[in-house]
């Protein structure tokens, strides 16, 4: 009778599950029947801090299993945290991304690993919650590979693929002109190769750019949203504006996206290409009041920029699908700012 996410360690010795409605890391042992309270006191929370919907948020997840199930690896939103499953060893942490608001994650390049091996050098990524930004380490468990920066940049990432019989990874990495193109590299991604140019019809079309803006919601909450830049942009012109919106969009800043027809979505590529400036304000909602927190975040946002002389503030357009449609509808009974909506 516990509303809990379970995973029976490698060797079935035990249940580690995660008990909601006490945000803690449990175990049961198998053989005993004992359960232990794992992180009980820690001053972190392992479900999800900004979960904003009426309903129970759940674990940011298991990591792994070190040898022999000596110890049990969990994320809270930004560090890797080491349990002891019987509880009498003291938790601790082997990243420290709280404060710089970097969240680390392992990236297990083996996938036939029933345990993560202590004395390898091992892979894990790092985003960057205030820039967006990906870095990738190396370090290992025993601490015979201290922890080290590898590779950082303004891209997103597919997840790295070791080869089975060697020292090789192959990635890709994209941002919002870079098509996410095919490399190889070493674990240390060093000797980096270019293996694909998939997309060179590119070049032919003004692509634009985007750039993260910051405000603060008409109740007070600080927030981010993304905005497009038509190509050629000139600030010295007005350009027409398209609004859309869907949840939190500003952690994609650096998400490619092929210019296409949608049934239900705004391209921001292809409205960029054409001459339109396209904002993705962020959205924290309030339980019960849904569209009232759509308001908050979307007109605050839309105001802000509408301080740039560069907006065309006659021809503001607003746009959602789904749960945004819904917004799109609340928004347009209580503002006379946007001249089209969809």
């Amino acid at each position: 009778k516990v509303q809990s996410w379970p995973r029976l360690s490698p060797l079935g010795r035990y249940i580690a599950y995660y008990d909601a409605p006490d945000s803690s890391w449990n175990t049961y042992s198998v053989k005993n029947g004992r359960h232990h309270r794992l992180t009980e006191g820690l001053p972190v929370s392992f479900s999800y801090e900004e979960y904003d919907m009426p309903s129970t948020p759940g674990p940011y997840g298991i990591v792994g299993w070190t040898e022999n199930e000596r110890e049990l690896l969990v994320y809270d939103r930004y560090d890797i945290w080491v349990l002891d499953p019987e509880g009498k060893r003291d938790p601790y942490r082997i990243t420290d991304g709280r404060d710089d608001r970097q969240q680390y994650r392992y990236i297990g390049l083996d996938p036939e690993e029933e345990h993560i091996p202590p004395d390898q050098v091992l892979l894990l990524r790092a985003f960057d919650e205030k820039s967006k930004d990906i870095a990738f380490y190396n370090f290992s468990l025993d601490g015979s590979t201290p922890m080290k920066e590898v590779f950082k940049g303004p891209y997103r990432f597919f997840t790295p693929k070791k080869a089975r019989h060697a020292d090789r990874l192959i990635w890709q990495k994209m941002n919002f002109i870079e098509y996410p193109d095919l490399y190889a590299s070493r674990l240390d991604f060093s000797e980096t190769k270019r293996l694909s140019d998939a997309n060179p019809q590119q070049g032919d079309y003004l692509w634009g750019t985007v750039e993260l803006v910051h405000w603060t919601s008409a109740d007070g909450i600080a927030l981010d949203g993304l905005l497009y830049k038509p190509g050629n942009f000139d600030p010295d012109s007005t350009y027409p504006m398209i609004v859309y919106f869907y949840e939190k969009y500003s952690d994609g800043l650096h998400a490619h996206y092929v210019p296409k027809p949608s049934r239900s979505t705004v391209n921001f590529t292809w409205y960029a290409s054409n001459g339109y400036l396209v904002f993705v304000p962020d959205i924290v909602y309030t339980n019960g009041f849904p569209g009232q927190s759509a308001y908050n975040a979307v007109v605050s946002g839309t105001l802000k920029l509408m301080e740039n002389p560069w907006v065309d503030k006659e021809h503001i357009g607003i746009q959602g699908q789904s749960w945004g449609g819904y917004q799109v509808a609340w928004l347009v009974t209580q503002t006379n700012m946007f001249a089209a909506a969809m």
